[in-house]
């Protein structure tokens, strides 16, 4: 990772336990804390090496081939209870700060990010980017009505260590702008595309299946969860219902998201209110698993 002291791109380096790679001219991604880092852990907003300075721009884990994406930066860590992000920080990578003990996440400045009750969001709070998995909640948790956005693995990440969630939560008020959930970051912000969103499990299905404490998802009413629009199908029902035999999609839907029928687990018979074409591009537009929960 080091030529003649100086850092190369995506290389490593350990600072005082913690690994730090190189990502751009002065600018560094923390893809590891240290393994003895407990408690309160705050991020720095920069570090030295061998004379050069370097700010720290990106949270997220690195693998063996030196590929940025998924993954925790503290490896499943079981002890740390907050931590503060530095005003440097423009990237934080799906899954970065999956941590089962997490109480609290503290954002120290900058225009990015910000943190609101305790949760981590964009800097203009249209996205909720991290939900502490080791809040210590009543039990519910009601998303501001300004969120647009969930990240993906905000409320579960499901990592090559395991599953991580926040296992005490019962019911998931979701806001009412909220117009996706699920989306990833990508080195470069959170993309809202069609392809994002076909390439990326939908959060709210997943954890049905992943988090079986969370029995319920508010938007409006008891029925099926679907955007503002109304053009994505989240759920068929915001909450497990074994009862539940027959369902039709309305005509307006232009999406299903991946396993928005596994909370009607006996459905057995499945229409579409539009035409043979419209239901065709429907397919089309959806991810690879929108059908798991069918029979």
């Amino acid at each position: 990772g080091q030529v003649e002291g100086v850092l190369l791109l995506r290389g490593t380096v350990n600072v005082e336990g913690a690994i730090y790679a190189r990502v751009g001219a002065e600018e560094v991604q923390l893809t590891a804390l240290a393994k003895t880092a407990a408690g309160e852990v705050t991020i720095p907003a920069g570090i030295s090496l061998d004379g050069m300075k370097y700010r720290v721009v990106a949270i997220g884990a690195q693998n063996e081939k030196g590929l940025f994406g998924s993954g925790a930066i503290a490896e499943m860590a079981q002890s740390i209870t907050s931590v503060t992000l530095p005003s440097t920080l423009r990237t934080v990578w799906y899954g970065a700060l999956a941590l089962p003990t997490l109480t609290e996440i503290k954002v120290n400045g900058g225009t990015s990010f910000r943190s609101i009750g305790g949760a981590l969001y964009s800097g203009d709070g249209k996205v909720l980017v991290q939900y502490p998995f080791g809040m210590d909640a009543s039990g519910r948790f009601d998303m501001p009505g300004h969120v647009q956005t969930v990240a993906s693995g905000a409320f579960g990440y499901v990592g090559a260590d395991g599953t991580v969630k926040a296992a005490h939560l019962s019911v998931i008020s979701l806001g009412g702008a909220l117009e996706y959930f699920g989306v990833r970051e990508r080195g470069y912000g959170y993309s809202h595309n069609a392809e994002t969103r076909k390439n990326t499990a939908q959060e709210l299905g997943l954890l049905v299946l992943l988090q079986s404490g969370v029995q319920k998802f508010v938007l409006a009413g008891d029925g099926e969860v679907l955007s503002k629009d109304e053009t994505v199908l989240y759920l068929v029902r915001n909450r497990l219902q074994t009862d539940v035999t027959e369902y039709t999609i309305g005509a307006d839907v232009t999406t299903i998201a991946d396993y928005a029928f596994v909370t009607a687990p006996n459905l057995t018979s499945l229409s579409f209110a539009g035409t043979v074409e419209a239901f065709e591009a429907l397919v089309e537009n959806s991810g690879s698993l929108w059908a798991s929960g069918l029979k």
